[in-house]
């Protein structure tokens, strides 16, 4: 989560000159190296949460680039909590 913070803090100070919303995946890619589920989905809410509120310092808020930024870290933050729980094996319904 540290990470994460650490990009959107550097992507709010930089306003819409530079949009770095797309490097918020750094967080749920390193949550799931711990193989716990919760970690990784706890993480990855996060990076969608900052996905969305940094829309408004950069400058794109609700536009077609804000969307598929929110869409593809939405999309990482799940593929890491899946992989995160097939990992872990006790929160897998399967395993």
């Amino acid at each position: 989560m540290i990470a994460t913070a650490a990009v959107a803090t550097v992507d709010a100070a930089t306003g819409p000159r530079v949009v770095l919303i797309g490097l918020l995946i750094v967080g749920p890619c390193i949550a799931l190296l711990t193989a716990w589920w919760l970690p990784a989905t706890m993480t990855g809410a996060w990076a969608c949460a900052l996905a969305v509120f940094l829309g408004l310092p950069d400058g794109i808020w609700l536009t077609g680039t804000h969307l598929a930024f929110i869409s593809a870290t939405a999309i990482v933050a799940a593929a890491a909590a899946a992989g995160a729980a097939m990992i872990d094996g006790r929160a897998w319904p399967f395993g």
